[in-house]
């Protein structure tokens, strides 16, 4: 505890970036309008790239990535946190310091959406989709299955993508709980073929590729309310 309270003396920030991860400024990973070749110009070619720029921003918003992405990929930072307790490695059976990976970039995961119909709409990867993605992960039932992995659970040394503003700063891997990267895993497997819950225990077979549609309600829905962020976006930077 004293360690603890030695670490705020000595800078508050830095103990607030290895206990919450690194700050990740979402504005910096969004182009501009300018370097879209959006301009005032006064002609149609001007108009034309300044509507694209437009959609750009949108596709940004509901689907992620596109132009309007600096890397081209939905954003959201991916880093390790060094937490204050330890676990055992399967490989070695040493006692190491124990992290926990966080990973914010949307998977295309909809709560309600993708439960009702058994699948990950890649469609939806952008900031709004991700907000709802967020809300719908955070489930009690994980914290409670943490108490129950004991004060020094399996784990092993894992590399998981690390994307972020800083990352030469901040660790690139760590030992991760076994029950932890399991789940993670599983997360990221889910693909366009998977099979909700119900579905499995009315035993029905897992499909190779999976054609469903998004839903038409759903696509308005994050279109019409994207298009909405950028008209308010666009108002208040002209406001008198």
């Amino acid at each position: 505890m004293a360690n603890f309270f030695d670490k705020i003396a000595n800078g508050a920030v830095g103990l607030e970036q290895s206990m919450l991860g690194p700050d990740y400024k979402y504005y910096k990973h969004i182009r501009t309008p300018g370097a879209m070749g959006a301009s005032s110009a006064g002609n149609m070619d001007a108009m034309a790239k300044d509507i694209a720029g437009i959609i750009n921003y949108v596709e940004l918003l509901v689907a992620g990535g596109g132009p309007a992405s600096d890397t081209g990929g939905p954003l959201g930072p991916r880093f390790y946190v060094k937490t204050a307790g330890n676990c055992k490695d399967v490989q070695t059976k040493k006692v190491v310091p124990r992290y926990i990976y966080i990973d914010n970039v949307p998977t295309g995961n909809i709560p309600l959406i993708s439960s009702g119909l058994g699948v990950n709409f890649t469609e939806f990867k952008g900031l709004l989709p991700g907000i709802l993605e967020d809300a719908g992960s955070l489930n009690p039932m994980s914290m409670f299955s943490a108490f129950q992995q004991g004060a020094t659970p399996d784990c092993k040394e894992v590399k998981f993508p690390v994307q972020g503003d800083d990352r030469a700063n901040h660790p690139t891997s760590g030992h991760v709980a076994i029950a932890e990267i399991n789940e993670y895993e599983a997360d990221q497997k889910r693909s366009e073929g998977f099979l909700s819950g119900n579905r499995i225990l009315r035993g029905e077979k897992r499909k190779k590729k999976s054609k469903t549609a998004v839903p038409v309600f759903a696509n308005m829905y994050f279109t019409g309310f994207g298009l909405l962020l950028v008209y308010l976006m666009y108002k208040m930077m002209h406001k008198k």
